[in-house]
């Protein structure tokens, strides 16, 4: 059966417990070690908006137009979640403010900021995990009651269509890093994954870039 979330889903979490684990290894009073963690902080936040854009683009109007109460959950979780990630990545510019543009600043202030920052991230990636967890139990088995799995197919298939392929082969490089053979050898079958080469996605995943 189609599954539009279960792959995808595997590699954000991959992705927020990396990211929660660097947070909290992150010397929020050096700014060197804020760089190395903005650049991972990013990279997250470009592989959930381009997630959240596909589900709210793709997804939530096919499950609205059978289970209006479940996409109408779904909906404001998504809204919800994107206005918690704006609060917690401005988390990081008052730290950035804390130090000053010369890095001159309190780094013992700094530090406790950064301490925080990393609280909020921590319940962010609460929510989002509670909140991909709704969509798999709660979601899917709505779509599945109304809708087959060619159009599912045919769906996610427009959907993958709208990544640009350099970051389609980034994010299904990650998924192959996060899921489980059987499930690698079913993604397999594709010849491209959101029209990123197989040999591209594959050299990512295996650590390669």
């Amino acid at each position: 059966m189609v599954d539009p979330y279960r792959t995808a889903h595997k590699a954000i979490r991959a992705a927020l417990g990396r990211l929660l684990e660097s947070a909290g290894r992150t010397d929020f009073g050096d700014p060197a070690s804020i760089d190395r963690f903005r650049a991972e902080l990013e990279a997250v936040c470009e592989l959930l908006g381009t997630h959240a854009r596909i589900e709210v683009q793709f997804l939530d109007g096919l499950l609205g137009s059978h289970e209006p109460t479940h996409a109408s959950h779904i909906q404001h979780q998504h809204a919800d979640l994107e206005r918690q990630l704006h609060s917690v990545t401005s988390g990081l510019h008052r730290i950035d403010e804390a130090l000053g543009p010369d890095c001159d600043g309190d780094r013992d202030d700094a530090r406790e900021d950064g301490h925080a920052f990393y609280l909020a991230l921590s319940r962010f990636v609460a929510s989002y995990l509670i909140h991909i967890a709704d969509e798999e139990e709660l979601a899917l088995p709505a779509l599945r009651r109304h809708v087959d799995d060619a159009t599912l197919r045919d769906t996610l298939a427009r959907a993958a269509a709208t990544v640009l392929p350099e970051e389609a082969a980034r994010t299904a490089a990650l998924v192959f890093a996060s899921i489980t053979p059987p499930e690698r050898i079913a993604l397999l079958g594709l010849v491209r994954i959101a029209d990123a080469p197989l040999t591209d996605v594959m050299r990512r995943a295996s650590g390669c870039d």
